[in-house]
């Protein structure tokens, strides 16, 4: 046993020491497309992290006495990541400075949260939320690349929001964070935001809102509860209107045409 009077030779505390460790780990966690990758896990870590761990390993489930369980139909990369992160917060493994606020950044920060949605994960999804803000924030802010195109760069977005909506499902919760996230980062930046619009992204907003029904929907909910006055503590009182006309309209017109 080191002694208590060298702490320099001593290692550092932390339930990082173990993640992926055998040092008193008492579940094996198989991965991947037929389980061939492993994780030593521990139940009591995993169980305070995960609401899906928790009733795994502590209800009626085959999972609470099981030495090895396999997990299914997950990116493995993006589980390892999940699982790493019970263990150190500061481990998720982000892309280059250099691809931050790009869609392959989007689409990275996404393939983590549906993870961290399946296994009900709280903290590692509410990392990620305000990982995917700041990314968004930069995506709106982006001057559009001539080379790319605006029809490339609508079918980009798109495609995220395909993604998005997968994760969800199209009857999620009316505050699903996921969702009210990309609302809000519609909402708040001038290129994008379909009411006040002062930039360049507002056609791809409601190009994405005929695409991919879901978010037309939800487009046009926020848009009705964000319209109206609203008071200030200083006596003032602002007005939000609807001032994007044709193209609010064909929207709605599109949403009720695919009901």
């Amino acid at each position: 046993m080191e002694s208590q009077s060298n702490p320099h030779k001593r290692q550092k505390l932390g339930f990082e020491n173990y993640s992926d460790s055998k040092v008193l780990s008492d579940i094996t966690i198989r991965y991947g497309a037929s389980g061939e990758r492993t994780f030593e896990g521990h139940r009591l870590l995993l169980s305070a992290k995960s609401y899906w761990f928790k009733a795994a390993f502590t209800g009626q489930f085959a999972e609470s006495s099981a030495k090895e369980i396999t997990l299914k139909e997950d990116d493995p990369d993006a589980l390892r990541a999940m699982l790493n992160y019970a263990y150190d917060e500061k481990s998720v493994p982000w892309p280059d400075d250099s691809l931050a606020g790009t869609t392959f950044d989007i689409h990275h920060i996404l393939d983590l949260y549906r993870v961290g949605d399946k296994y009900d994960f709280p903290s590692f999804r509410l990392q990620l939320i305000f990982r995917l803000m700041t990314a968004l924030r930069r995506w709106f802010s982006r001057p559009s690349e001539p080379s790319i195109g605006y029809a490339a760069e609508s079918e980009e977005f798109c495609e995220i929001i395909r993604k998005v909506y997968d994760i969800v499902g199209s009857e999620h919760q009316e505050d699903q964070d996921l969702v009210e996230t990309f609302l809000q980062a519609i909402d708040e930046h001038p290129s994008a935001r379909i009411l006040n619009n002062t930039g360049g992204k507002q056609g791809i907003i409601v190009k994405a809102s005929r695409e991919v029904a879901e978010f037309g929907r939800d487009i046009f909910l926020h848009l009705m509860y964000i319209v109206g006055t609203e008071d200030h503590k200083d006596g003032t009182v602002s007005t939000t209107e609807l001032c994007t006309g044709i193209k609010v309209r064909g929207l709605l017109r599109d949403l009720l045409k695919n009901r």
